[in-house]
């Protein structure tokens, strides 16, 4: 899962403002990843870039390269429980409209879930943590809201939900609802993510 709170953590800035707009927000490439699986649980690693692409306040405006290591444990009997947990260290660069370097970021995510419609669907708690690694720089960072060691943690219910299984083709839809609790550069809120993925399933 992918845990969204980097507007908590990520630096101070004289421009936040509440916003119902829509924007494009950056690209997110990961072009190298590797998995392995063993009968009682998956593992992954991989490489990805965030791409200054968004515009507004929908982009970070800089490259973050970032490393991502976790797996997934099935715990019970014919793999209907599953407990996962997904690390993200992100490399942030310096931001191309500000005189800023944004400190590193480590999020851990995952949850604690069962499978049911065939092993098809999961249904689950979500969790999520952000912490700040190290301290931003620059001279664009504004003196009366320092951030240098931000935090956020968040949890709440996930469902996952095959819209169409016709092989190879797969459609799955994720329903997440969060409760971002503990930040230290925040209020505490909350989080509705949606989302489809599209897949080919190779076919041996």
């Amino acid at each position: 899962m992918e845990f969204i709170s980097n507007g908590i953590v990520s630096v101070a800035a004289p421009n936040f403002r509440r916003s119902s707009s829509y924007t494009f927000g950056d690209l997110y490439v990961q072009p190298a990843i590797l998995g392995w699986e063993t009968s009682v649980a998956d593992f992954t690693a991989a490489y990805a870039f965030f791409a200054p692409t968004g515009s507004g306040s929908g982009g970070q405006h800089m490259w973050i390269n970032e490393i991502d290591l976790g797996g997934t444990l099935y715990p019970g009997a014919g793999k209907k429980w599953n407990v996962s947990a997904m690390t993200y260290y992100d490399f942030n660069r310096r931001k191309n409209n500000a005189d800023i370097k944004v400190g590193n970021i480590l999020t851990l995510a995952g949850g604690i879930g069962r499978s049911f419609h065939k092993g098809m669907a999961n249904a689950g708690i979500a969790y999520g943590a952000q912490w700040k690694m190290s301290h931003d720089s620059g001279s664009d960072i504004p003196a009366f809201l320092p951030v240098t060691n931000g935090r956020v943690f968040g949890l709440g219910p996930q469902l996952d939900f095959p819209l169409f299984t016709k092989i190879p083709n797969l459609g799955l839809l994720s329903f997440r609802y969060m409760w971002l609790v503990g930040p230290k550069t925040a209020m505490g809120s909350q989080a509705l993510t949606l989302s489809f993925t599209f897949a080919r399933i190779r076919v041996p």
